[in-house]
């Protein structure tokens, strides 16, 4: 319950994110100056504020390691005007020397602040993963709680001893600027709710609704989770 609170609250704060952006463009259309940003085209603007808000969504969580890409978004974006009120030459720097720094701090912060790669928790199995591909099996007999982090790359996740598996369990899914694929037993039924940001969620058709059910949860971040029922 606690998280789909969380998603809900999610939810209001990107649907308002995009009925501001809505509104701006309006008033660029209507002739009516938006001061500072003046001369700025109206989509740089809508864009700068989906990267503002993204960068509070990431602050609000405390995930520091995911600040840096909405940052260098910003500074790529409102160039000109930064460089204007520093009185520096426009451009300041290339776009893409900003984009490896933002990857390289991001990759950096992750490493430091990254949590432990198994939950303290008794019946919790986590796993990370970062860059290249990784293929994870999950004991559903002997666990109802599971945890996957996928960072730049490829993981996908399948489950073993499913004869066993009790239903009503939970797999938790970060997915980070990387594809998460998530083979579900067609006897089962999962229940997906993934907040998705700035990425694609596709989950898989034709499974039974009195099913076993698995929740899915979590996160995706400029990325892809894909579910498939086999």
């Amino acid at each position: 319950m606690k998280n789909r609170f969380s998603f809900r609250k999610s939810g209001v704060f990107w649907g308002v994110t995009l009925i501001l952006s809505a509104v701006l463009i309006i008033l660029d259309s209507i002739g009516i100056g938006l001061g500072f940003l003046s001369g700025v085209p109206v989509i740089s603007i809508v864009l700068g504020i989906i990267c503002l808000a993204w960068l509070i969504d990431e602050l609000i969580k405390l995930k520091i390691s995911h600040i840096f890409f909405p940052l260098a978004f910003i500074f790529i974006l409102f160039q000109d005007k930064i460089a204007q009120l520093a009185s520096l030459k426009s451009p300041i720097m290339s776009s893409w020397i900003v984009l490896i720094c933002a990857l390289l701090l991001t990759i950096g912060t992750s490493m430091i602040f990254r949590t432990n790669r198994v939950s303290k928790k008794k019946d919790m199995v986590k796993n990370q993963h970062k860059f290249g591909s990784a293929t994870q099996y999950f004991d559903a007999g002997e666990q109802s709680e599971f945890n996957v982090e996928n960072n730049f790359g490829k993981t996908e996740v399948f489950f073993s001893n499913i004869e066993n598996y009790l239903g009503d369990g939970t797999l938790r899914v970060e997915n980070n600027m990387g594809t998460t694929v998530i083979n579900v037993p067609k006897e089962w039924n999962p229940l997906v709710d993934i907040e998705n940001n700035l990425g694609f969620v596709k989950t898989g058709d034709h499974h039974p609704e009195n099913g076993k059910v698995l929740n899915i949860v979590g996160e995706n971040n400029m990325g892809s989770v894909v579910i498939e029922i086999v």
